[in-house]
């Protein structure tokens, strides 16, 4: 057990350190099991506070622009269809 404060110190730098372990196919595996989500246009709108605010207010960035979105009070994320 760690008694000082250079002892705590020490320890946590001694720990190993994260690394990357080869390239992206992993993830891109996933996605497209997922059905390539990252290729939609959407937003999603995380955190604590204020997500069905901010969702409101892309919404209405969106249809300014010419733009449907398919955002919802109760929704934290937005689906934008191209006016074009």
């Amino acid at each position: 057990m760690m008694k000082t404060y250079d002892e705590t110190v020490a320890a946590i730098h001694a720990l190993p350190r994260l690394a990357k372990t080869g390239g992206h196919e992993r993830i891109l595996a996933l996605l497209h099991a997922l059905g390539d989500p990252q290729h939609d246009r959407y937003v999603h709108v995380t955190g604590t506070n204020g997500k069905g605010s901010t969702a409101s207010g892309i919404a209405r960035i969106f249809e300014a622009s010419g733009s449907r979105s398919d955002c919802t009070p109760r929704r934290s994320s937005c689906g934008l269809t191209s006016a074009s």
